[in-house]
C-alpha cells in the first residue's frame, strides 16, 4: 500500500533530479479521485514547506514558470479543472482545490470567461461535449443569459420572448455560437430562453403561447 511518505519520497527524488516523472504505480493504485489527493499532497508540499507560501500566495503567484521550476508539471495532469478553465493558465485554481475552505470558485464568473473568448475570436469554440447534458444546460443558459444582458436589450419579457419565437433570435443565437446547442437540448429557442430565466422572471403564458403558435404553423404547412 502506497504511504503518504511514499508520496512526498517520490516527489523528492523528482525535485532532486534523481527521476523524471512520478512513479507509474503510484498513480495507477488509485482511482481519479485518490490520484488528484494524493497529486494535491504534493502541491501542498512544495508551495508550503519549499516556499513557505500562505493560502493567498498560494493563489496570487502561482504560474506556469513556478511549476516548472518545482518539477510540478508532472502532478498536473491529476488535478481535476472545471472544463471552462485551462489548467496551464489557469494555475490560480490549486488554491482552491488546496484550501476550499478558503476560497470558492465563481462557476458563472468563469463560463462568462470563456464564452466571451468564443465571442471575441480568441477561443475558436468551445470545449467538446461543453453543452450537453445536464451540466451543459446549465452553461449553454448562463451564456444565453450574458447574451442578453450585454448584446440585446428588451422593453418587456413579451418583446423578449417574440424575439426567441422568430428568425431574428434564430439568427442572433446563430451569430454567437449558440444555435446548435439551442436545437440538441432544446425544443424551440422558447424554450431555451425560458429555462435560462430566472424563475421569478418566467412568463409560463408567453412560453405557451409562443409553442401552441409554433405547432399551429408546423401544421398549416404540413
Amino acid at each position: 500500500m502506497i504511504s503518504y511518505g511514499d508520496i512526498l519520497h517520490d516527489y523528492e527524488s523528482i525535485l532532486l533530479g534523481n527521476k523524471v516523472y512520478p512513479t507509474e504505480c503510484f498513480f495507477n493504485a488509485f482511482d481519479e479521485t485518490q490520484r488528484e489527493k494524493n497529486a494535491l499532497k504534493v502541491f501542498k508540499l512544495a508551495f508550503e514547506y519549499f516556499l513557505k507560501w500562505s493560502p493567498e500566495e498560494v493563489k496570487d503567484k502561482v504560474n506556469l514558470q513556478v511549476i516548472k521550476d518545482m518539477k510540478l508539471l508532472p502532478y498536473i495532469k491529476y488535478i481535476v479543472f472545471p472544463p471552462e478553465l485551462e489548467p496551464l493558465e489557469d494555475l490560480w485554481y490549486l488554491a482552491i482545490k488546496l484550501y476550499p475552505y478558503k476560497f470558492g470558485y465563481n462557476q458563472r464568473e468563469n463560463i462568462n470567461k470563456m464564452f466571451r473568448k468564443v465571442i471575441s475570436g480568441k477561443l475558436k469554440k468551445l470545449p467538446k461535449d461543453y453543452l450537453s447534458d445536464s451540466e451543459g444546460e446549465l452553461r449553454a443558459c448562463i451564456c444565453l443569459q450574458y447574451l442578453i444582458t450585454n448584446y440585446k436589450q428588451f422593453t418587456s419579457y413579451e418583446e423578449m420572448y417574440d424575439f426567441f419565437a422568430s428568425m431574428e433570435g434564430k439568427n442572433f443565437l446563430k451569430q454567437y455560437r449558440l444555435l446548435t446547442p439551442c436545437t440538441e437540448l432544446f425544443d424551440t429557442p422558447i424554450d431555451f430562453l425560458h429555462a435560462s430565466l430566472p424563475t421569478k422572471n418566467k412568463k409560463v403564458f408567453w412560453r405557451d403561447f409562443y409553442r401552441l403558435n409554433d405547432r399551429f404553423k408546423t401544421i398549416k404547412t404540413s
